[in-house]
């Protein structure tokens, strides 16, 4: 047999687990809200290639000085190819961020596309222009044997 307390009890002990759990939530919710601050940055640019309609190009744009652009590039998975940054070097322009991971589209698909994210950023202060070049290529090979390659000439203002 269970015994209940009084309902003024009752009421304070319920109301006290549910202060702690409103409080918990809003206290998760903002170290996650701050942890994204940096990454909502406003993105002035987004480059989207695909590497089965992409030749060995050249990309031209222009990009104010403190700007972020964003760079998409797309490749079959299974392949051992990979998208990579290859002048890491850079005067003008740095990386804020990099990722690879499957395509949105086909997520669970064996096989299926992967892409890579590159969040750069034109340094503040600084003009002029700089080629970033990306790669196509597996990891394994020497960085002359790319399957493609693009540059990105990106004219700082």
């Amino acid at each position: 047999m269970v015994t209940i307390p009084n309902g003024k009890t009752l009421k304070k002990a319920l109301a006290m687990m549910s202060t702690s759990f409103l409080l918990w939530c809003l206290a998760a919710g903002m170290v996650s809200a701050d942890g994204m601050a940096s990454a909502e940055t406003p993105i002035a640019m987004n480059i989207k290639v695909d590497a089965k309609d992409a030749a060995n190009e050249v990309l031209s744009f222009d990009i104010k000085a403190g700007e972020v652009f964003k760079v998409e590039l797309y490749a079959a998975g299974g392949t051992g190819y990979e998208w990579v940054l290859l002048n890491k070097d850079l005067q003008l322009i740095e990386v804020v961020s990099s990722s690879t991971g499957p395509a949105m589209e086909t997520p669970n698909l064996v096989g299926g596309k992967m892409r890579s994210v590159y969040i750069l950023q034109a340094k503040s202060d600084t003009a002029g222009q700089e080629t970033v070049v990306f790669s196509l290529r597996r990891s394994w090979e020497p960085a002359n044997m790319a399957a493609k390659t693009i540059n990105c000439e990106v004219n700082v203002r």
